[in-house]
Protein backbone atom coordinates (compact mmCIF):
# COMPACT_ATOMS: atom_id res chain seq x y z
CA UNK A 1 0.00 0.00 0.00
CA UNK A 2 2.74 2.35 0.88
CA UNK A 3 4.14 2.14 -2.48
CA UNK A 4 1.01 2.58 -3.85
CA UNK A 5 1.01 5.79 -2.52
CA UNK A 6 4.71 6.81 -2.63
CA UNK A 7 3.87 6.75 -6.21
CA UNK A 8 0.94 9.39 -6.26
CA UNK A 9 1.90 12.65 -7.57
CA UNK A 10 -0.04 14.51 -5.54
CA UNK A 11 -0.50 18.04 -7.61
CA UNK A 12 -3.56 20.04 -6.19
CA UNK A 13 -5.87 19.54 -3.54
CA UNK A 14 -8.29 17.15 -5.44
CA UNK A 15 -5.26 14.65 -5.73
CA UNK A 16 -4.81 14.35 -1.88
CA UNK A 17 -8.31 14.06 -1.44
CA UNK A 18 -8.48 11.67 -3.96
CA UNK A 19 -5.68 9.60 -2.29
CA UNK A 20 -6.89 9.67 1.07
CA UNK A 21 -10.67 8.57 0.48
CA UNK A 22 -8.55 5.68 -1.10
CA UNK A 23 -6.02 5.16 1.89
CA UNK A 24 -7.63 6.33 5.03
CA UNK A 25 -11.26 5.47 4.33
CA UNK A 26 -11.66 4.79 8.52
CA UNK A 27 -10.60 8.09 9.33
CA UNK A 28 -13.02 10.02 6.79
CA UNK A 29 -15.70 7.89 7.81
CA UNK A 30 -15.57 8.92 11.53
CA UNK A 31 -15.27 12.49 10.91
CA UNK A 32 -18.34 12.13 8.76
CA UNK A 33 -19.80 10.66 12.16
CA UNK A 34 -21.91 12.63 14.45
CA UNK A 35 -22.66 12.14 18.57
CA UNK A 36 -25.90 9.98 18.99
CA UNK A 37 -26.89 13.18 21.28
CA UNK A 38 -26.73 15.38 18.33
CA UNK A 39 -28.01 12.06 15.29
CA UNK A 40 -31.05 11.79 17.88
CA UNK A 41 -32.08 15.72 17.34
CA UNK A 42 -32.00 15.25 13.98
CA UNK A 43 -35.31 15.01 11.63
CA UNK A 44 -35.97 11.89 10.05
CA UNK A 45 -35.29 13.26 6.58
CA UNK A 46 -31.96 14.59 7.79
CA UNK A 47 -31.31 11.09 9.58
CA UNK A 48 -31.78 9.39 6.06
CA UNK A 49 -29.80 11.87 4.19
CA UNK A 50 -26.85 11.51 6.74
CA UNK A 51 -27.36 7.53 6.43
CA UNK A 52 -27.22 7.56 2.71
CA UNK A 53 -24.33 9.85 2.47
CA UNK A 54 -22.17 7.22 5.09
CA UNK A 55 -23.87 4.06 3.16
CA UNK A 56 -22.39 5.71 -0.39
CA UNK A 57 -19.17 6.26 0.82
CA UNK A 58 -18.33 2.84 2.26
CA UNK A 59 -19.99 1.52 -0.90
CA UNK A 60 -18.19 3.34 -3.44
CA UNK A 61 -14.61 2.83 -2.12
CA UNK A 62 -12.06 0.19 -2.99
CA UNK A 63 -13.65 -2.51 -0.66
CA UNK A 64 -9.73 -4.42 -0.42
CA UNK A 65 -9.04 -1.18 1.57
CA UNK A 66 -11.79 -1.28 3.62
CA UNK A 67 -11.26 -2.71 7.48
CA UNK A 68 -13.74 -5.30 8.19
CA UNK A 69 -15.42 -3.26 10.98
CA UNK A 70 -16.05 -0.40 8.32
CA UNK A 71 -17.60 -3.35 6.07
CA UNK A 72 -19.73 -4.67 8.68
CA UNK A 73 -21.71 -1.10 8.71
CA UNK A 74 -22.57 -1.25 5.06
CA UNK A 75 -26.19 -3.08 5.75
CA UNK A 76 -26.35 -1.22 8.79
CA UNK A 77 -26.53 1.91 7.14
CA UNK A 78 -28.94 0.47 4.28
CA UNK A 79 -31.12 -0.96 7.18
CA UNK A 80 -31.62 2.57 9.49
CA UNK A 81 -32.02 3.77 5.76
CA UNK A 82 -35.61 1.32 5.31
CA UNK A 83 -36.59 2.12 8.61
CA UNK A 84 -36.32 5.97 7.84
CA UNK A 85 -37.88 5.54 4.56
CA UNK A 86 -40.75 3.38 5.61
CA UNK A 87 -41.00 5.46 9.06
CA UNK A 88 -41.73 1.92 10.38
CA UNK A 89 -41.08 3.07 13.89
CA UNK A 90 -38.06 1.12 14.46
CA UNK A 91 -35.19 2.58 16.66
CA UNK A 92 -32.73 4.25 14.25
CA UNK A 93 -29.17 5.58 15.39
CA UNK A 94 -25.70 6.44 14.01
CA UNK A 95 -23.52 3.74 15.11
CA UNK A 96 -25.07 -0.26 15.52
CA UNK A 97 -25.73 -0.66 18.78
CA UNK A 98 -27.86 -2.84 21.20
CA UNK A 99 -30.80 -0.67 21.03
CA UNK A 100 -30.65 -0.30 17.31
CA UNK A 101 -30.43 -3.96 16.40
CA UNK A 102 -33.98 -4.39 18.35
CA UNK A 103 -37.09 -4.88 15.59
CA UNK A 104 -39.23 -2.44 16.80
CA UNK A 105 -40.42 0.21 19.71
CA UNK A 106 -43.29 -0.20 21.96
CA UNK A 107 -45.22 -3.72 20.56
CA UNK A 108 -42.96 -6.73 19.83
CA UNK A 109 -42.52 -8.12 16.47
CA UNK A 110 -42.35 -11.55 17.36
CA UNK A 111 -45.20 -13.21 15.96
CA UNK A 112 -46.71 -16.45 16.63
CA UNK A 113 -46.83 -19.40 14.19
CA UNK A 114 -50.59 -19.00 14.02
CA UNK A 115 -50.31 -14.89 13.77
CA UNK A 116 -48.10 -15.57 10.30
CA UNK A 117 -49.77 -18.36 8.83
CA UNK A 118 -53.06 -16.20 8.94
CA UNK A 119 -51.33 -12.74 7.97
CA UNK A 120 -49.63 -14.73 4.53
CA UNK A 121 -52.99 -16.06 3.65
CA UNK A 122 -54.58 -12.27 3.69
CA UNK A 123 -51.48 -11.06 1.92
CA UNK A 124 -51.72 -13.73 -0.66
CA UNK A 125 -55.75 -13.12 -1.18
CA UNK A 126 -55.01 -9.60 -1.77
CA UNK A 127 -51.86 -9.95 -4.23
CA UNK A 128 -54.30 -12.31 -6.44
CA UNK A 129 -57.18 -9.73 -6.29
CA UNK A 130 -59.29 -12.42 -4.68
CA UNK A 131 -60.28 -10.02 -1.27
CA UNK A 132 -60.31 -11.46 1.79
CA UNK A 133 -59.78 -15.37 2.56
CA UNK A 134 -62.88 -16.89 4.32
CA UNK A 135 -62.18 -19.63 7.25
CA UNK A 136 -63.26 -22.23 5.01
CA UNK A 137 -60.88 -21.56 2.53
CA UNK A 138 -57.88 -21.62 4.96
CA UNK A 139 -58.76 -24.84 6.34
CA UNK A 140 -59.01 -26.35 2.77
CA UNK A 141 -55.74 -24.72 1.73
CA UNK A 142 -54.07 -26.19 5.08
CA UNK A 143 -55.71 -29.35 5.04
CA UNK A 144 -56.65 -29.14 8.85
CA UNK A 145 -58.65 -27.40 11.21
CA UNK A 146 -57.22 -24.41 12.43
CA UNK A 147 -56.49 -23.76 15.75
CA UNK A 148 -57.60 -21.29 18.72
CA UNK A 149 -54.80 -19.17 17.89
CA UNK A 150 -55.01 -19.25 14.23
CA UNK A 151 -58.94 -17.77 14.16
CA UNK A 152 -58.51 -15.39 16.71
CA UNK A 153 -55.98 -13.71 14.31
CA UNK A 154 -58.24 -14.57 11.42
CA UNK A 155 -61.22 -12.51 13.28
CA UNK A 156 -58.78 -9.55 14.68
CA UNK A 157 -57.52 -9.05 11.03
CA UNK A 158 -61.11 -8.76 9.46
CA UNK A 159 -61.30 -6.17 12.13
CA UNK A 160 -58.75 -4.20 11.26
CA UNK A 161 -59.99 -4.75 7.69
CA UNK A 162 -63.32 -3.61 7.94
Amino acid sequence: MWFDILKIDIKNLADAKRMTQSYLPEELYNNMLISEKEYQELSDKDKLRLHYKLYNFLTNRDKENLSPELKEKIPFHRKMQGRLEKESGFYTSIQPNEASMKQRLGRPTNKSKAEILIDKYFEMYKNRGRGEPTLQDIRREEGRPLTVDEEERYIENIRRSN
